[in-house]
């Protein structure tokens, strides 16, 4: 499945989420994420991720986690996005991370988020 970031009129793409649900309906893996390089530092992501998890915790009552494998240029630094989302690694030198449901954080702070009248996310 993917959720998309774009703006109201769909001309414009700053970045998408794959996933894809377990099938007893309780674990979601997060197969990729991006926001497109020109579109980096401008809140995009925090407010993909901010409707993505909003959209499974919606959808999806019998979710018990997130995991991921974070490929990203700030693995395992403290700027980590997916650290300030409360994701935790699994183990001390992977990539693999986890966030419990019960464990999110306040996830509704998009105030950094450049442009939230003119974008979109949809899935």
């Amino acid at each position: 499945m993917r959720g998309v970031l774009s703006n109201k009129d769909e001309s414009l793409l700053f970045g998408y989420i794959d996933y894809d649900i377990s099938e007893n309906n309780k674990t979601v893996l997060i197969c990729d994420f991006l926001i497109y390089e020109a579109c980096r530092g401008k809140g995009y992501g925090k407010y993909l991720l901010t409707c993505f998890y909003n959209h499974i915790i919606e959808k999806y009552k019998e979710i018990k986690k997130i995991i991921l494998i974070d490929c990203t240029t700030r693995y395992r630094q403290k700027d980590n996005i997916y650290l300030k989302f409360g994701f935790k690694y699994v183990n001390k030198y992977e990539p693999d991370m986890k966030l419990k449901i019960n464990d999110i954080k306040e996830i509704n702070d998009t105030k950094d988020t450049k442009d939230t009248k003119e974008i979109i996310a949809y899935f």
